[in-house]
Formats: C-alpha cells, sequence, structure tokens
C-alpha cells in the first residue's frame, strides 16, 4: 500500500496510526482513504428535512439497536410529522412551527392510510379532508410518542452539523387522556379473566387459549415475546427451568438489545403442566397456530384477549398489555429494587454504565423475585393435561 498518495500521510506516520492500523487483521485500507477533513474544511451539503430523515434511518439501520420494523415505523411516524410544514427545510423551523406541528398532529386522523379517501394526500392535505369527515384523530399519547421521536431525531440532526437547534426538546404535550392510558389489573379483574367460562369448563379451541393469559401473569413478558416462542426456548439453567427471549429465529423481534433475557419459570406454570406441554409438542413453535400478520405473531392473540376483554366488560385500556403493567407494579409493591425489575421485564437500564459493565441477572438470583407474584388467582385452574 503506498501511503505516499494520501492526503496527511506523514502526519498520520509521524503518530504512528498507519503502522497501528496495518496491524488489525481485517484491515481494509478504504477506511484510510476517507480520512476526515477539519471542520472548517467541510462543506455541507444542504438536504432537505426528508433527506435528512433518510439519512438518519440509515444510521440507525447500520447500529441496529431497534429492530428493522421499529426503524422503518420511526421513519414514517417522523415524516408523518414533517410533511405537515409548508417547507423542507428544517432549519427554518423555530419553536413556534415545532408547536404548530404539535397542535396539527392533534387533528390528524388516526390510521390513516387505512381510509381510501386519504389515498395520495399527505400533511395538511389530510388534515383538511378530515375536518370534513371526521374520522377519530391520534390521541394525546400518540402526539407525544410523535414529538419525542422527532426530537429524538433532530438531536441527531444537530449532533451532525445540519441544524443548530432542536426546537421540539421538552415541548410540552397533553397529558394522555384516563381511558388511553394503559391500565394493570385489579384483583377483580384477575379474578374475572382465570375464571373465564374456558378455564371453568377445562375446554380450549386453542392451546394458547390456555397458556398466554398465565404466561403473562407469571412472566411479565410482552405479548409477542410470548406468541413467538419457540420449543428450544423454554431451557433449563442448571436446575432452573427458563424461558429465553432473544429474536435468533425468522419472525423473531425484540424491542430493544435489553429485551434479550432469560426468566425463571414460575412454580405455578410448572404446576399447571406449562413443561410437560411443551416436551409433546411435534412443531418448532410453541404456538404454532399464531401466524406472522404484520411482522408479529401476537396480531391474532391480541385480537382473541380483546374480545375476552370485551366479553368480561373490562374498560378501555385494559388489554394484554395490562399484564405487564400488573407484574411490574406488584413487584415494585413487593419492595423489589428497580433494576431488578427491568431486568426480568426486559427494560433498557436507566444507566448507561451499567448497561455495559454489568451482566443480566443469573436466572437463581431472578427466581425468588418472580415467586413473589402470587398465584391466589390462578389456584383453581386444573392443569393443562388433567
Amino acid at each position: 500500500m503506498n501511503f505516499s498518495t494520501f492526503p496527511h500521510a506523514s502526519q498520520l506516520q509521524q503518530n504512528g496510526l498507519l503502522a497501528a492500523a496495518c496491524l488489525e487483521p481485517d484491515f481494509d485500507d478504504t477506511c484510510i482513504r476517507k480520512l476526515p477533513l477539519p471542520k472548517s474544511q467541510k462543506l455541507q451539503t444542504k438536504l432537505s428535512s426528508l433527506e435528512l430523515l433518510e439519512q438518519y434511518t440509515q444510521s440507525r439501520k447500520q447500529f441496529k439497536r431497534s429492530s428493522m420494523k421499529c426503524i422503518l415505523q420511526d421513519q414514517q411516524v417522523i415524516s408523518t410529522a414533517l410533511k405537515l410544514l409548508p417547507f423542507d427545510d428544517l432549519n427554518e423551523i423555530d419553536r413556534e412551527a415545532a408547536e404548530w406541528i404539535r397542535n396539527m398532529l392533534h387533528h390528524y386522523p388516526k390510521n390513516a392510510r387505512k381510509h381510501q379517501i386519504f389515498n395520495g394526500l399527505d400533511g395538511l392535505d389530510i388534515v383538511s379532508k378530515n375536518s370534513r369527515y371526521n374520522y377519530p384523530t391520534l390521541s394525546n399519547s400518540s402526539v407525544k410518542g410523535i414529538i419525542e421521536k422527532v426530537s429524538t431525531f433532530c438531536n441527531w440532526a444537530v449532533s451532525h452539523g445540519h441544524i443548530e437547534t432542536n426546537y421540539f426538546y421538552c415541548l410540552p404535550t397533553h397529558p394522555p387522556k384516563h381511558e388511553d392510558k394503559r391500565q394493570a389489573f385489579s384483583n377483580d379483574h384477575l379474578n374475572a379473566i382465570f375464571h373465564m367460562d374456558s378455564y371453568l369448563d377445562h375446554q380450549y379451541l386453542h392451546s394458547y387459549y390456555y397458556w398466554l393469559p398465565l404466561l403473562l401473569r407469571f412472566t411479565g413478558c410482552r405479548l409477542n415475546e410470548l406468541c413467538q416462542l419457540h420449543k428450544v426456548d423454554i431451557t433449563t439453567k442448571g436446575k432452573i427451568p427458563c424461558i429465553s427471549v432473544h429474536d435468533s429465529f425468522d419472525g423473531q423481534r425484540i424491542k430493544n438489545s435489553s429485551s434479550k433475557r432469560s426468566i425463571p419459570l414460575h412454580s405455578e406454570l410448572v404446576r399447571l403442566g406449562f413443561l410437560s406441554f411443551v416436551a409433546t409438542l411435534q412443531t418448532e413453535r410453541v404456538f404454532p397456530e399464531l401466524k406472522l400478520v404484520n411482522g408479529y405473531y401476537s396480531h391474532n392473540a391480541s385480537k382473541w384477549f380483546a374480545r375476552r376483554r370485551d366479553k368480561l366488560g373490562l374498560t378501555k385500556g385494559l388489554d394484554a398489555h395490562s399484564f405487564r403493567h400488573t407484574f411490574v407494579n406488584e413487584l415494585k409493591q413487593n419492595l423489589v429494587p428497580r433494576e431488578v425489575i427491568e431486568g426480568i421485564v426486559g427494560h433498557e437500564q436507566q444507566s448507561d454504565s451499567f448497561n455495559v459493565y454489568s451482566k443480566h441477572y443469573e436466572v437463581d438470583v431472578l427466581q425468588s423475585f418472580i415467586e413473589q407474584i402470587s398465584p391466589e388467582h390462578t389456584k383453581h385452574i386444573k392443569p393443562y393435561f388433567s
């Protein structure tokens, strides 16, 4: 390799950087050919807001800290907000424009792409048309989520020198309405769920009718994490049976890197015969009847539980995800440390150094905490094979 042809090569050689680089076994000299320029010599290419969004998306794909589906969904959500502006230069945005976008989002129809009347329309044209048709609009929670995603994008644009200020940072939004909030189940709710006719009659059209509410109750998992389980994901570590959550198989997905974890199996699930059920499976997946729909195995299971919820008369805000809220709250009331709860349910830790320098909790450490979830609402249920 002739380093004399590279700009600044002599300075690099003096610093020993080229020599060190050549010792790397997989070193590719193309990285040397892309030497960074001093900031004063750089010519910043002026990009439109959507062009910047595409660069941001490609950057996220490169580092793979989120699933591809989440990255693309975020791109769609952010573009929805940006297309509300009558101009496409992010440097022209000020706080007033950011507030205007937020306000317009409250008039934007939810699931606009599912309604044919909005086909071929974008931005304010959709808002304007909906003023005549009055389709339900985005909730306060959805608007808050969009503004947060746009703010994260603008932080990236600031750090890369494309814009000077992120005017979406800490932009006030309306709090979620009570009926839109995900809520935890009460004791009465849990008793109603586990006294459904199917549990009392011990008759189930599909195996997941029996297992999913129980697994949600005693693992704190997200619904899709359970629906996508493979038989080999039910493992034993030491002498402790557990569920492994990961994205190693086709179709599996996790929310973030912290979601990859092992959860000890609660003794109530063992009593009810989950290990025996898994052992008898002749399929790779635990619930093969749940097909992949729009990137999720949980699609049909979510709709099934929603029908059960309606039949039981449970209010809006109580759904399959409420099991997770209930799980977290129950451990919190038992004074389980926050970082332990986050480790069990797969939340990102608040401290970066905690993530970098520590490993996941061992299952024998977590087992005693898992057992603090009370089985009082399920003790009447017969084992699956009885």
